[in-house]
């Protein structure tokens, strides 16, 4: 008995100290999923999957919340900015990823969307210029730059 007990304690102390694997891979699958889908379906499934996977895994990187961030940035605000309720939601959901993750460049963009959407581009230039001070080839940034281009005319 004392020997199984020996084993089993070894064993968790292993996989206490082993690694979480890294986010980014699953984090970039994520974003990919909610861009495909239509704002429901199996590719939001898998999305959120992945969020929830990331929420246990890493749970101070902000990587759950920037996912959230995005899905209601790009289904919940309207392409005129409205409702207010979804786009206090997506900037308290970018707040929260921010301060867990300041270097993440998802959360900009996905300010960036609503911003864009309320027709204040100013400051989504402001917030695509953070993204790209972060990551200067984030795909997000070159799609929130070309809808800002063709809204302006």
């Amino acid at each position: 008995m004392r020997r199984w007990c020996w084993i089993l304690s070894v064993v968790l102390a292993a996989c206490a100290k082993a690694p979480p694997p890294d986010p980014q891979p699953r984090f970039l699958e994520a974003i990919d999923l909610i861009h495909t889908a239509r704002g429901y379906g199996p590719e939001v499934e898998e999305a959120t999957q992945i969020a929830d996977e990331l929420a246990w895994s890493h749970p101070d990187d902000g990587y759950t919340y920037a996912l959230r961030a995005e899905y209601w940035s790009a289904y919940g605000v309207s392409q005129d900015g409205t409702p207010e309720k979804s786009v206090a939601e997506v900037l308290e959901l970018t707040d929260r990823a921010l301060a867990d993750y300041p270097q993440l460049a998802l959360p900009h963009v996905s300010r960036a969307r609503v911003w864009t959407r309320q027709g204040n581009y100013a400051a989504a230039e402001r917030e695509l210029a953070a993204a790209e001070s972060i990551d200067a080839d984030f795909v997000g940034t070159i799609f929130m730059h070309a809808e800002i281009h063709r809204r302006r005319g």
